[in-house]
């Protein structure tokens, strides 16, 4: 059986901390700021917005990022004549 790399090509919507980051024009830094505050105030819950991928301090934290750019839309300041 042959396999080729196009046969694994997946469209996960679990990214890295750092892909996410320059997606949203932001440091790594402050993105893992933000998903410190969001927890604690409960807008982003673990499984359903972040994951790590380990137990120890410094694993990965993968974001899903469909539903992070979600809160950030609905939780954005209005503007200037109204929601639009």
């Amino acid at each position: 059986m042959k396999t080729t790399t196009e046969e694994w090509v997946t469209t996960s919507e679990w990214v890295r901390t750092a892909e996410l980051a320059s997606k949203l024009c932001m440091t790594s830094t402050n993105l893992l700021r933000k998903k410190d505050k969001f927890t604690r105030d409960g807008t982003w819950i673990e499984g359903q917005h972040w994951i790590k991928t380990g137990e120890v301090g410094n694993s990965h934290i993968l974001f899903n990022a469909p539903e992070v750019l979600k809160t950030f839309v609905s939780n954005r300041a209005p503007s200037k004549g109204g929601n639009q």
